[in-house]
């Protein structure tokens, strides 16, 4: 027995000893469960839901606990202050991770970042417009041009006091998209043109010459006759270096820049003309660096085109790459190798994910300061620990399974599989002593910021702090009200517990875990949920409650509002004593079940005392007690409180209706409508001291439990007691089989509690009216099944569908039509004649319209698919002597004097607008399905236009411009001429000739479906659901996406993905071919794909190609 069941047994045990009306308040208190000891502090683990007294695990850890002081919500990183010493973070976008490691990258090059501090917007055309130049000495200048927006994002990089600063002014000033994720590499190359176009108009020399000085370099295309080995020259500017990776796994950076330098041979049909020697000759082509710039950018190819799929790809291999090096060897001029090339990394830009079209940009960059590695990944920004700063493990993103061991490199290098640019500067030029940054520089805006950036900067700053102020003050704020409600709620579940009941409440505990848990929709506290039927506490709610003190509630119901508020005095004795008097009838009658079991076994002897009963009044005389208690004492009450309202207000009429009828037809042979059954008199003696009854309570219906099984038919619950064993004469059936007989004694037990029920002895006679019913019955069946025989002797083919007329065929000249529902209904007469009633009436009013012409065209056709049926002239004459007729549909045929061909005409005509109609009302009323299932088939190129080709007669029959009736479309198995009738006569070529002489086809016909073809599988859709759902149900089944998916129906393509099934015309149990696009063969390109199907157009229409 569960905890449960225990409980509600312990509540209720004083029942089956206690008189109903020596029931106490001590038994009260014992049903609500209030005599139950209170639970010891720190006994529970979870809450005893049986104990309203216990008041543990309803959510008060929280508040017993020291307060936690947690920030409610994530802060944005650019709303957290600045520690001092640290670099900001930049704002991502949406997409822009790559213009943010850049842009980290340029602000970490003294030189670069004071030549834009040192901007001019006088001298800037972009500025030209700009109302606000006027106010420049002032500080209220707001640059409108790029570099005007680069200065002030530097400004705020350098001197902010958040820790993440936003790029959305520069960005939004370039005119680039930020949810699209561009090329890194393109726009470097991009934004350094413009910077030197608008840097070059400055008149200082170290702004104007910044760029060249800083990023350009200069080599030569170099060729050299192998004959005369003259050279030819081609110099040529760059500002970075673009080195192929090649096709191994594992590449150093020497082997990069030997690949790039090395000799190409030009020979066959390359040859070079050499116009020294005045003809084509073999020769040698490479590229030889004359001048290296002091920040070398060195961009690794990592997306290249793979001509097989026509898509940007990337290459993965391992690249790896000095500490420092030696750029001697590479870089010569007329011969004489150049020194003082040395240079040192000071970043990595790395590019983590497998894709070429996504992805994740981030930069590691040297401070030149301090020499120190910093790792900066858009707003967060990380301080790198030693020299050795794990490129290797710069993992894909979406590779969740790949090692985070990184490649094995030798010391004094480093190794990585994402890095694609790497930015050496010039030993010499890394710290030149009049770019060297003072502490003052660095600290002091004033000192390298030009006015109207500080009046910015200080205007941001402050405006800064004033909101963190304002934010540390609304949190502390919050922090007190958390701290004083944390400790009020510790003190009021302190003081919930109840110690007397006279000074304690019910509250739901629902509610009390809701207000424990801090629920921010916390709402009034609701009793009406603990109420019985009489507006007091429910005892059989006792898990649903809690008893709590007065003090606390009343601070409760202050706080929250709610009620009705119930403390002792809502307790209901109506309740407890029906529970106790239902319990000893319970009692009683499970006792007498017993008894009546028992005797049950004995065999009643001849002459022994017996009476018919209804089989099942015996099952369900128990349930029928009950409802039969249930039915009186609730009009009992009903009455009674009717009564007492009329005496106060004289409106009994408005108040109450007459008692209703029982629900079992008690009044049956009964002498006056009272019920004499065990406990009736305990119930009316303790109803008639309640002045308020109201309505009886639900807990008395669920007593309706108690029958031994439930019955086994619906009818035992809408008669009287053993009146199941009634004929409709009100006398004993004469049909044995719903009634039995039983002893005396049993029906002495059963008549105390039904003493109006119907009484028959062993030796009462059947009802005789129902006996020669029954023998009429029998007569009739005997004659139905003569009649039966007889007809189907006549109509054996009709009976089974054989030897069927065609009228198309030669020689029938005439054929009757009848309605396959007045066949339908004869054949299951001639098959259970015993059953089924003859058919009286060959009705085809259903055939017609209200213009009295036919709703069909007759086609041949199968019959059992078709809404008539054919009759050869003897079965209509034979069964119009069966039945009478009320219309008859005749098909003549007649075949023409020339001999050129037949006519069938139909008596009557067949109403062409009537039959439109029908057809089109079947056509939407067939577009609106739910859940219906239809099928595609997957085929490739050649079984696509198989399928296309085997479909073409029904494509054809679908496109004609005559409406084809579904009702008779012909079978699969045999070619028949295919009707094509206008009005009344319908013309058709002889039927000797072919159907291929004649242009007939093979109709379909519509069936259900049975098997599926090769590669066919079944989707179930809706009329309302679009092409692009039904893509999706077809990739779960098929692994096509569907945007690979070519979809046709019937020979149409399907492709206007925002149409509906229905709109596209299609029905439930079409097919539909799939040819699916040749897969990518790496499924991480799926999204690659999807990208291209949108022209890339880059940068165009930003301002990085309008200068």
């Amino acid at each position: 027995m569960s905890k449960m069941d225990q409980a509600s047994k312990e509540a209720w045990q004083w029942v089956d000893s206690t008189e109903a009306q020596a029931i106490t308040i001590d038994h009260m208190h014992t049903s609500y469960r209030l005599k139950v000891p209170k639970c010891k502090p720190g006994k529970c683990k979870k809450n005893c839901r049986v104990n309203p007294r216990c008041l543990a695990g309803l959510g008060e850890k929280a508040w017993l606990e020291e307060l936690k002081v947690t920030d409610e919500e994530p802060e944005d990183p650019c709303d957290v202050v600045r520690t001092e010493g640290n670099f900001v973070g930049l704002t991502n976008l949406g997409a822009t991770c790559y213009i943010n490691s850049l842009l980290q990258l340029w602000f970490h090059n003294p030189i670069f970042r004071k030549a834009i501090y040192s901007w001019v917007p006088f001298f800037d055309p972009s500025e030209k417009g700009n109302r606000t130049l006027d106010l420049l000495e002032k500080g209220g200048f707001i640059p409108s041009s790029p570099v005007g927006k680069l200065q002030l994002l530097f400004a705020l990089m350098q001197f902010s006091k958040r820790s993440c600063v936003n790029p959305t002014l520069l960005i939004a000033s370039l005119g680039i998209d930020t949810t699209t994720q561009q090329d890194a590499q393109e726009f470097s190359k991009l934004f350094l043109n413009l910077l030197e176009e608008k840097l070059s108009l400055q008149t200082d020399p170290e702004v104007s010459t910044m760029v060249p000085n800083q990023f350009r370099g200069e080599y030569e295309y170099v060729t050299r006759c192998s004959k005369c080995q003259k050279e030819s020259s081609s110099p040529s500017a760059f500002y970075e270096l673009d080195l192929s990776l090649g096709s191994k796994s594992d590449v150093t950076l020497d082997e990069c820049l030997a690949e790039f330098l090395h000799e190409e041979k030009l020979e066959g049909t390359d040859q070079y003309f050499c116009e020294n020697c005045s003809s084509k000759q073999n020769a040698t082509r490479s590229i030889r660096l004359r001048h290296l710039p002091a920040m070398l950018n060195i961009q690794l190819l990592r997306f290249v085109f793979d001509r097989k799929t026509g898509l940007k790809k990337k290459v993965s291999s391992t690249v790896h790459f000095p500490f420092s090096i030696d750029m001697s060897n590479y870089v010569k001029t007329q011969g004489v190798v150049q020194s003082n090339q040395n240079y040192e990394l000071s970043a990595v830009l790395i590019h983590r994910g497998p894709s070429a079209y996504s992805g994740h940009y981030i930069a590691h960059i040297k401070d030149p300061i301090s020499g120190t590695w910093y790792k900066f990944n858009d707003e967060v920004v990380q301080k790198i620990e030693g020299t050795n700063f794990k490129l290797g493990i710069e993992e894909d993103l979406e590779d969740s399974k790949k090692s985070r061991t990184g490649p094995k490199v030798g010391k004094g290098s480093h190794g990585s599989s994402n890095a694609y640019m790497l930015v050496y500067s010039r030993r010499d030029a890394a710290k030149p002593e009049s770019h060297v940054a003072s502490s003052n520089e660095l600290s002091d805006p004033s000192a390298v910021l030009p006015p109207w950036v500080q009046t910015t900067l200080f205007n941001e700053n402050e405006n800064f702090e004033k909101w963190n102020r304002d934010k540390i003050s609304r949190k502390d704020e919050s922090l007190k009200k958390s701290r004083e409600k944390h400790s009020k709620m510790k003190r009021q579940y302190g003081n919930l517990p109840c110690d007397s009941l006279d000074k304690g409440e019910f509250i739901p505990t629902q509610w009390l875990m809701s207000w424990l848990g801090n629920d921010e929709k916390l709402g009034p506290i609701d009793n009406s949920i603990l109420l019985c039927e009489h507006g007091k506490l429910n005892p059989e709610k006792f898990r649903e409650y809690k008893l709590v003190s007065s003090s606390v509630a009343d601070e409760l119901y202050k706080e929250y509002s709610g009620g009705k508020r119930l403390d002792e005095t809502s307790l209901c004795w109506e309740c407890v004593t029906t529970k106790c008097l239902t319990s000893q009838l319970r009692s009683q009658l499970d006792h007498e079940s017993k008894l009546i079991t028992n005797l049950m076994k004995n065999k009643i002897e001849p002459g022994q005392p017996s009476f018919w009963i209804g089989k099942e009044s015996l099952r369900s005389w128990k349930k029928m007690v009950l409802d039969r208690r249930i039915i009186s004492e609730r009009e009992s009450v009903k009455v009674r409180t009717c009564s007492e309202k009329a005496t106060t207000t004289n409106q009994c009429e408005n108040h109450c209706e007459a008692p209703s009828k029982s629900k079992y037809k008690f009044e049956r042979k009964r002498s006056n409508g009272q019920c004499n059954g065990a406990g009736s008199l305990e119930l009316e003696k303790y109803f008639d001291r309640q002045p308020d009854r109201s309505e009886w309570q639900a807990e008395f219906e669920k007593t309706l439990e108690w029958e031994n099984r439930p019955s086994s038919s619906s009818s035992i619950g809408e008669i009287g007691f053993n009146e199941d064993l009634l004929c409709p004469h009100d006398k004993l059936t004469a049909d044995e089989g719903p009634r039995r007989l039983i002893h005396a004694a049993v029906w002495e037990i059963l008549h105390r509690h039904f003493p109006e029920a119907v009484e028959f002895s062993s030796s009462e006679s059947p009802c005789e009216k129902c006996i020669r019913m029954v023998e009429q019955e029998g007569q009739t069946k005997e004659s139905n099944k003569q009649l039966a025989m007889q007809q189907k002797a006549v109509l054996q083919d009709l009976f089974r569908c054989k030897n069927r007329p065609d009228p198309f065929a030669e020689g029938n000249s005439e054929i009757y039509v009848i309605a396959k529902e007045v066949i339908d209904k004869w054949r299951a007469f001639v098959r259970d004649p015993s059953r089924k009633e003859p058919v009286t009436c060959l009705s085809n009013a259903q055939l017609l319209c209200h213009h009295e012409g036919l709703l069909h065209r007759p086609s041949p056709d199968i019959e059992s698919e078709s809404r008539f049926v054919y009759l050869w002239p003897y079965e209509w004459e034979a069964l119009s002597r069966f039945a009478k007729v009320d219309r008859i549909v005749l098909l003549r045929r007649i075949v023409h004097e020339d001999g050129t061909g037949v006519s069938l005409n139909t008596e009557p005509a067949v109403c062409e607008s009537c039959l439109e109609d029908r057809l089109e009302e079947e056509r939407r009323s067939q577009l609106v399905y739910s859940r219906a299932a239809i099928y595609v088939r997957q085929v490739d190129k050649i079984g696509a236009l198989t399928d296309i080709l085997l479909d073409a007669p029904s494509i054809l029959a679908s496109s004609s411009s005559t409406a084809e009736d579904p009702d008779f479309q012909m079978g699969s198995e045999t070619k028949r001429p295919r009707l094509d009738s206008q009005a009344l006569a319908v013309s058709c070529p002889s039927p000797s000739l072919s159907p291929a002489a004649t242009g007939q086809h093979q109709a379909s016909r519509r069936s259900s479906r049975q098997r599926r073809g090769r590669g066919e599988k079944e989707i179930t859709v809706s009329s309302d659901q679009t092409l692009l759902d039904l893509k999706r149900d077809i990739m779960k089944k098929f692994q096509v996406a569907p945007f690979d998916q070519h979809l046709t129906c019937n020979g149409r393509d399907l492709n206007d993905n925002q149409a509906t099934l229905a709109s596209l015309r299609i029905f439930p149990g079409t097919v539909i071919i799939l040819q699916a696009d040749e897969p990518s063969e790496d499924p991480s390109l799926m999204e690659d794909y999807a990208r291209t199907a949108i022209p890339e157009e880059g940068f165009k229409g930003t301002e990085l190609l309008r200068s």
